[in-house]
């Protein structure tokens, strides 16, 4: 992705932080010069300083098919705003967009064990749904959940290149970057919310 320097993340404890925020994601891969591509919830975790990231597909999503094949790409992207050139010092300015964005490249590889599957799809459960997880743990029969497993492929992406982007004005003036994350904590959208609130941080951190 185009990524200048002013705009590159590479901590790697706030890209995890990201993604398990924004956890769902679109998984591209090629199959036959074809791109592919499926919205799906993923799980990340740091595995020996590495980052890793955990997914399935439906069974029945023939994708999966292809994954282990080439390079694939994870793309998680999330909150967005609408930058008005009005809040500039100059109006003679051009709009533009603040978002952030994180690219995940690696090797995928299919996740055949069913008792690492089940333990795949608990930390899903417990990642997004806490209070249900009580009722997987007993109220979920084994064979029910056998049953499930058989519908989906499970797999894993051992990150090899992260690009992430915050893109938050840091090219422009202080009293810009304040006028324009003023306005867009007061906005209606909660994507623009948090760009905001974003900026406002990202200019105490420069600040301090």
């Amino acid at each position: 992705m185009y990524n200048p320097t002013i705009n590159k993340i590479t901590d790697l404890q706030e890209i995890n932080r990201f993604i398990r925020k924004y956890s769902f994601g679109l998984i591209i891969n090629t199959r036959h010069n074809t791109p592919l591509a499926t919205h799906l919830p993923f799980h990340s975790r740091t595995e020996n300083g590495n980052l890793v990231i955990y997914g399935h597909f439906a069974k029945a999503n023939k994708q999966w098919q292809s994954l282990e094949s080439g390079k694939t790409l994870i793309i998680f992207s999330e909150p967005h705003a609408y930058v008005s050139p009005s809040h500039y010092d100059h109006e003679q300015n051009v709009p533009t967009w603040n978002y952030c964005s994180v690219q995940c490249y690696g090797n995928a590889k299919i996740i055949e064990d069913e008792s690492k599957c089940l333990e795949l799809m608990r930390d899903l459960i417990e990642a997004n749904d806490l209070p249900y997880l009580s009722n997987w743990d007993t109220k979920i029969g084994d064979d029910y959940k056998s049953k499930m497993l058989k519908g989906i492929v499970m797999f894993r992406i051992d990150v090899e290149d992260i690009q992430a982007k915050y893109k938050l004005s840091q090219n422009r003036s202080i009293n810009e970057q304040q006028r324009v994350s003023e306005y867009l904590v007061q906005h209606s959208d909660s994507n623009a919310r948090v760009i905001g609130e974003m900026m406002s941080k990202n200019l105490e951190m420069s600040q301090s």
